[in-house]
């Protein structure tokens, strides 16, 4: 049996959803902090770009990283149309747990260059993928837009 939103206790969850996922961010920079002892102070005498062999990696994670972003936001975006049409609030949670999901691969990405090549400038993915994830969250008129057929009796 499937189990149904409550739109009245649904902004509720969605935060706390919305807190945990962000929290999550900030333990992988606490996890980057206490365990890649090379990037920790940040040298910001080397060069962003990277150097050598660590340059084709980098670009490489920021082109996932930039589509994984632009992604995010234009999925949401399209399963809000959806749940409105269909009258899900599911849809509503599916689009906020994916979206952010989404934008924090960019903050794992960072996690990534920290403990692969060392990356003294990692924490700029962290702050862009915690960025995204405080844009992504929840909107009340997103969950009255999903229901508002409901409450009116017709659907």
């Amino acid at each position: 049996m499937e189990k149904k939103l409550n739109p009245a206790n649904a902004f509720q969850t969605f935060v706390v959803i919305w807190l945990a996922l962000l929290f999550s961010q900030v333990l992988f920079l606490a996890l980057t902090y206490f365990t890649v002892e090379e990037v920790f102070p940040i040298d910001f005498s080397q060069p962003i770009l990277g150097v050598g062999d660590q340059a084709w990696i980098l670009y490489f994670v920021a082109f996932l990283s930039v589509d994984a972003l632009i992604f995010s936001f234009y999925y949401r975006a399209r399963l809000r149309k959806q749940s409105v049409e269909e009258q899900k609030l599911e849809i509503v949670q599916q689009a906020l747990i994916t979206s952010i999901a989404l934008s924090e691969t960019v903050t794992i990405w960072g996690l990534f260059l920290a403990f692969a090549i060392h990356y003294q400038y990692f924490f700029v993915w962290m702050i862009i993928g915690f960025s995204a994830t405080l844009l992504h969250f929840p909107s009340r008129k997103d969950i009255a837009n999903a229901t508002f057929k409901g409450q009116s009796g017709s659907d």
